[in-house]
């Protein structure tokens, strides 16, 4: 029989709200997440932007009716934004919004910027989550990433007793990092574990996108190899697990009752707003994504205008396959009614995957078991194919 999974309890008649803040101190060299350098008075002029745009979109009437269930405020590096600023923005941000169903308040933070006097601010706005970027903790791989940390800030905050202010602390590891070993990998775990108050690990494998300077440096760059990240990926699964962990979505991991609600709004299709430059929203069947450049962000909403870049509308099989994907990701699964209609009751490719382990049929989803995380993605396209 497999436990209900905490994901199970997606919002209905919820949305979940996303702010992106799109500065950094300095551009590391695998991101391509959109940001910035800042000057003077850009910071405030940009919240001033974010808090308008709430209050377009919340005019516009899409998520009229539902409930703020989650917040996300990501980056870029939202930590920058100064202890003396946060009060005012969130509740800027959040005038007129009814959060009596609010479960989960996250922020972002980087070591570099971090502090505890931030921290007690946070907590004090309601914040009850903090995401540490801390990818690493080998002095080589992070001047290699380009972090703006080093490993002793990173481990201070990790071990900040102000964390005890907030319900989960979630910290961000790097796996194919060029010339990471196990042995350092290993020690960047370790050092995690040993924090009372982690009780979440994002787990991303580096992904290099070619507008970065990692992509532009590509064939130079000593990445594992495919045998290489393999070990590098069974080391993270075998001590995480053996630290209590439970793989819940492909790249995520939590002691049980710390998962990201506010991520499983995007696994789940349940309908999400993003403010900021960049950002994506979607209302249950439109998704839409904002111009990626702050000044034109910013004209944008002294105009008046929503600062959208593209809009779409996902309906019949495309959504069904989306839905597919998001959920072949998560150990929550996909509806097998879903599955049905998509493949037409053609159960050939399910039953392989089920006979090979991949999948388990509870009656009602389809769940990945661990090793089918692992395989999620070549699932989702053969599926999609029948």
């Amino acid at each position: 029989m497999i436990a209900k999974s905490p994901l199970d309890d997606a919002g209905i008649n919820q949305y979940g709200l996303y702010v992106h803040i799109p500065f950094c101190i300095k551009a590391c060299r695998y991101c391509d997440f959109h940001s910035q350098g800042v000057k003077q008075g850009d910071i405030e002029t940009m919240l001033g932007a974010i808090c308008a745009e709430h209050r377009l979109v919340s005019a516009e009437g899409h998520f009229a009716g539902l409930k703020l269930r989650s917040i996300y405020i990501g980056g870029g590096t939202p930590s920058i934004i100064p202890a003396n600023l946060w009060g005012q923005f969130v509740s800027d941000l959040l005038d007129d919004v009814d959060t009596s169903k609010l479960i989960e308040f996250t922020v972002e933070c980087n070591p570099q910027s971090a502090n505890a006097k931030k921290l007690n601010v946070y907590a004090e706005s309601g914040v009850d989550r903090i995401s540490i970027g801390v990818q690493s903790l080998d002095k080589r791989e992070l001047a290699i990433l380009g972090r703006p940390h080093n490993a002793e800030s990173a481990i201070d905050i990790l071990n900040s007793p102000e964390l005890s202010l907030f319900k989960s602390v979630s910290a961000d590891i790097m796996l194919g990092i060029p010339a990471q070993t196990k042995e350092s990998l290993q020690q960047t775990i370790d050092e995690i574990l040993s924090s009372k108050f982690v009780k979440h690990i994002s787990a991303y494998e580096l992904n290099i996108a070619d507008n970065t300077p990692f992509g532009r440096h590509r064939k130079i760059l000593p990445l594992p190899n495919e045998d290489e990240l393999s070990e590098l990926s069974t080391l993270l699964k075998e001590k995480l697990s053996e630290a209590g962990f439970v793989r819940y979505e492909v790249s995520n991991w939590a002691l049980p009752g710390h998962e990201s609600r506010h991520n499983s709004a995007y696994w789940t299709h349940v309908p999400y707003i993003g403010l900021g430059p960049s950002a994506h929203s979607f209302d249950g069947s439109n998704r839409h994504g904002n111009i990626v450049d702050n000044m034109r962000y910013v004209e944008a909403i002294s105009s008046g205008k929503l600062p959208r870049e593209f809009s779409e509308c996902l309906i019949g099989r495309e959504l069904m396959e989306e839905t597919v994907m998001l959920g072949l990701r998560t150990s929550s699964g996909v509806k097998k009614s879903i599955v049905d209609e998509l493949t037409g009751r053609n159960h050939a490719i399910v039953d392989s995957f089920i006979k090979a382990e991949f999948l388990i049929d509870d009656g009602e989803y389809l769940r990945p078991t661990n090793a089918g995380l692992d395989m999620a993605d070549g699932m989702t396209k053969l599926i999609c194919r029948q």
